[in-house]
């Protein structure tokens, strides 16, 4: 039989380089179930990363597998923007309930970079200002447009000619910071040349980084106050991923316009740009057809998964699970913590282990191969790579999450 390397060593010479490197930390993949995961050879792996949030609901649930099936029967590709397919209704009556506002209506896409540049389209259409307000340590995709607006700037700079002015950044606010940054961000808005405030209510790849208590609401006033728009970039946060259905909503705002995607389909390509009613004016038409549209917007498949997620985090409690796995992952560190380790921190299934500055590149290199050889799978966040991000399936055993904590303990006291 052969193993991941063999698979890995042809991927190299047919895809495009740089796509992944070429250490020995990969394993390809050839079926997951839930929060297993099992490679070519029929090694086991406990998933604590749900494929960067897409599993939410578990891989290959059975509600999805079955809801993908029956559609196929049906459907598989839809004309959304002239001869729509029915199950689109059906999705969007049910995401809109599950938001809780009827004042949302709804762009669909495919993935969450092209959520974040739909949203930045409406917002300057609705205010005609080009300028965008992020936050350092901002993941918000590598489309064009949403690359203005991620912080990295080894992603930016290759591309810094052709896709127009980057966004302002202010730093990512703490508890000490926080009046210093909304001062600047209050004076940056007052100048007039912003339309949008983008943010993610809990950074995800910039390393589980939450805000002060009260700082959304904050920034979403000062937005309003100078008739700027507040983008919430939920692709990761939502879905219950953090226990309310939006990060957004369970810190009591509720944004003007919403990315969303990930767990929304299952491991199925979606996204949804939610924006209210009263900002979606700007976008208009042209000569009466959509001036923001694609071929499969709004894919039937898509739609089902979508669909029979939102009834799957229903059953399930969605929400309960969340907290009861955030509840298991303080109490385990709160008694059993590594002095390796710097911070822990996180909300729901979103959970952050934090290594000190004493541990070096190459230490964190190690440690992630050596979760990986215990069979257990995290990913790496933070710009410099030393946070242990934990976004597991919420269907994952609670003993099973207890056991990879130890293993990952262990492995970060070795």
């Amino acid at each position: 039989m052969k193993d991941s390397k063999y698979y890995l060593k042809r991927l190299g010479d047919l895809e495009a380089p740089f796509v992944m490197d070429d250490d020995d930390f990969h394993v390809v993949i050839e079926r997951a179930s839930m929060s297993a995961v099992w490679d070519v050879k029929g090694r086991e792996y406990l998933d604590l990363t749900a494929f960067f949030g897409a599993a939410l609901v578990g891989h290959s649930n059975p509600a999805v597998k079955d809801a993908l099936k029956a559609q196929t029967d049906l459907l598989i590709h839809g004309m959304g923007d002239v001869h729509p397919p029915r199950i689109k209704v059906d999705f969007m009556s049910a995401l809109r309930a599950a938001m809780g506002s009827v004042d949302y209506r709804f762009y669909m896409g495919l993935n969450g970079g092209d959520a974040v540049d739909t949203a930045l389209k409406i917002a300057f259409a609705q205010t005609s200002r080009p300028g965008i307000i992020a936050f350092e340590g901002g993941y918000h995709g590598l489309y064009s447009g949403a690359l203005r607006a991620t912080h990295r700037q080894d992603f930016r700079e290759p591309f810094a000619r052709i896709i127009g002015p980057m966004a302002t950044f202010l730093p990512w606010p703490s508890a000490q910071s926080r009046h210093d940054v909304s001062g600047r961000l209050e004076r940056l808005l007052a100048s007039k040349k912003y339309g949008a405030v983008i943010i993610e209510p809990i950074q995800g790849r910039g390393g589980i980084r939450l805000l002060p208590d009260g700082f959304l609401q904050e920034i979403n006033l000062l937005a309003h106050e100078h008739n700027a728009l507040l983008i919430a970039d939920e692709v990761f946060t939502g879905v219950h991923r953090t226990g309310p259905f939006l990060a957004s909503t369970g810190q009591g705002v509720w944004p003007d316009i919403v990315c969303m995607g990930k767990a929304l389909g299952g491991g199925m390509p979606i996204s949804v740009t939610a924006a209210k009613q009263s900002v979606l004016l700007g976008m208009g038409s042209a000569k009466n057809e959509a001036v923001h549209t694609a071929t499969f917007i709004s894919n039937p498949l898509s739609s089902a998964a979508g669909l029979a997620v939102l009834k799957e985090v229903s059953r399930m409690d969605a929400k309960g699970r969340a907290g009861r796995l955030e509840t298991i992952f303080f109490d385990f560190f709160g008694s059993n913590r590594p002095s390796a380790i710097s911070d822990i921190r996180g909300k729901g299934g979103m959970l952050a282990i934090e290594l000190g500055p004493d541990v070096s590149d190459r230490d964190i290199v190690v440690l992630h191969k050596k979760i990986k050889d215990k069979g257990i799978l995290v990913l790496p966040a933070g710009e410099d790579g030393h946070v242990i991000e934990l976004t597991p399936p919420l269907v994952i055993d609670e003993d099973d999450f207890k056991r990879a904590l130890g293993v990952i303990s262990g492995c970060i006291s070795q």
